[in-house]
């Protein structure tokens, strides 16, 4: 949606999901990218090509709750951690 058309059907308080930005795709390649995997993000083929949807995240404060439970796990004794 672009907003060069009026879409055929409602939209009421859209949610937006994540965003990415070319930034974010240049350093996930260079993160991943090594002499045994190649990671192309690119969409120099034009902007309908693939972009895979791992790329988009909510915010940080989405993960808030998420987070801290990771940061309590992590603090429990080995012997504490459920099976």
């Amino acid at each position: 949606m672009d907003g060069t058309q009026t879409p055929k059907f409602s939209v009421i308080n859209p949610l937006l999901l994540g965003e990415c930005n070319r930034a974010i795709t240049d350093n996930l390649e260079s993160f991943f990218n090594n002499h045994f995997l190649i990671t192309s993000l690119s969409r120099d083929m034009g902007t309908s090509a693939y972009l895979p949807p791992w790329l988009f995240d909510y915010s940080r404060k989405f993960y808030t709750n998420q987070n801290k439970l990771k940061d309590d796990f992590l603090k429990l004794a080995y012997s504490d951690i459920p099976e």
